[in-house]
């Protein structure tokens, strides 16, 4: 559902349309509102559906929800995971990668008063990734219905090999789904910096990403040979 903003405010512009994640707007709410993608919770007061009228009174919930944990003992191997975040240095956020193995390890530990308990960590390993990794649930999610069947009918239809990384011979920079315009964002942060310890803006946005990303000076060619016109251009692509 897209809507369009009445009034302009520290995030939203007024005239400009923006899609809804959810809307709860039926007559037993007592808060109504409209959660603005990427921009949070917003009165219903404050948008108009693209006809210009006021958003219908019903209740459109969030398909997914935003706190929802995926479940180690809903997995088995072969499911296709969606990695949530750009935290890990060997997946890339957005990135699809197939369970190899799961794993688990229990401890005895001595808590309050010399009191124990098992403590169990859970672990999955993915195809081609050399490393099994500590499975946190809010970190990834399964496909969901129209993903996995999208994915299959491409596979049918057309042949299309499914989008599953299952290498690291491929660098995690080259994986990214716009490169230089994430480059960009990099080298940006990096020069309104104020703490750079007298590094260059280069050499410090590669330094402060380095937990998250391996990042050289030759992954910055590209968007360093760019003038300034074209990098404004990159940005403002959706």
């Amino acid at each position: 559902m897209i809507v369009i903003s009445k009034k302009s405010t520290t995030k939203i512009v007024k005239g400009l349309r923006y899609e809804v994640e959810a809307l709860y707007n039926s007559p037993s709410e007592r808060r109504p509102r409209v959660y603005i993608k990427n921009f949070g919770a917003y009165s219903i007061n404050n948008f108009t559906d693209t006809d210009g009228n006021e958003l219908p009174k019903i209740d459109i919930p969030f398909t997914r929800s935003r706190f929802e944990s995926l479940r180690f003992e809903d997995l088995q191997k072969g499911d296709i995971l969606v990695c949530n975040t750009g935290h890990y240095k060997t997946l890339v956020k957005d990135g699809m990668y197939r369970i190899e193995e799961l794993s688990s390890k229990s401890r005895i530990i001595t808590g309050w008063q010399g009191r124990q308990s098992t403590q169990v960590t859970e672990f999955v390993k993915f195809v081609g990734i050399k490393r099994k990794l500590q499975f946190n649930g809010y970190s990834f999610r399964k496909l969901s219905t129209e993903e996995a069947r999208e994915m299959s009918l491409n596979k049918v239809l057309y042949d299309e090999e499914e989008k599953v990384i299952s290498s690291t011979e491929v660098r995690k920079v080259d994986l990214l789904q716009n490169k230089n315009k994430e480059l960009i964002s990099y080298l940006a942060k990096s020069i309104i910096d104020p703490n750079r310890h007298q590094l260059s803006t280069l050499d410090w946005a590669i330094e402060t990403k380095k937990r998250w990303i391996d990042l050289i000076p030759q992954d910055f060619e590209e968007v360093l040979n760019m003038n300034f016109r074209e990098v404004l251009q990159l940005i403002d692509q959706e």
